[in-house]
């Protein structure tokens, strides 16, 4: 089992909760991140992207959504959250602030374990776990169907030097705002002479 041949969805959020890398199981199976991501980081929020469509929350949308606050509510104020989401509209700031105050924070370890259910399109319920695994650039999590037979992804992820140098050659290009200052002083060759 490697990360580029993982058979499961993952994703890699840093310490804002903003995407840095996903996978394609990712971008297929979780709401909210289909299709390209965008390139400013501010964009990139994981709760923005969950939050940002169009129709009823689906119950595996809430489910990602308690995923994802849980891990966050350990490190972030509900303010640090809501800030990149200012211009969402108030009814759907309001779920995300109903569902932070439910969700109980996740306790922080090498590999955290956290239960999931979700709804298949065909209607029926599977249960899933999700293990997050800190690093100092962040947080890699990975949604996995929940059949017993995780030992071979929890060996992969105790490789911690493996896993976060092949997901840093993977992260995804952003677009940061940067300013370049030059100067130069009067006369400058006199004063070093």
């Amino acid at each position: 089992l490697t990360i580029e041949h993982m058979p499961h969805m993952a994703y890699m959020v840093n310490y804002r909760f903003e995407v840095l890398w996903l996978n394609d199981m990712a971008r297929d199976g979780i709401p909210g991140l289909r299709g390209s991501l965008p390139p400013n980081t501010d964009d990139r929020s994981i709760f923005k992207l969950l939050m940002d469509h169009t129709g009823e929350f689906s119950t595996n949308h809430t489910a990602m959504l308690r995923l994802n606050l849980a891990l966050a509510k350990e490190r972030m104020k509900l303010e640090g959250i809501v800030q990149p989401l200012r211009a969402m509209p108030t009814n759907r700031l309001q779920i995300l602030e109903e569902l932070y105050q439910e969700v109980a924070p996740a306790r922080a370890g090498v590999v955290s374990e956290i239960p999931l259910r979700f709804t298949e399109a065909n209607g029926e319920v599977k249960d899933y776990a999700a293990y997050a695994t800190y690093f100092r650039e962040g947080i890699l999590i990975v949604v996995a169907q929940q059949d017993g037979n995780a030992n071979e992804l929890l060996k992969l992820l105790g490789r911690r030097d493996m896993v976060i140098r092949t997901l840093l050659s993977k992260r995804l290009p952003v677009l940061t705002d940067m300013a370049v200052l030059v100067a130069d002083l009067q006369e400058s060759v006199k004063i070093c002479s």
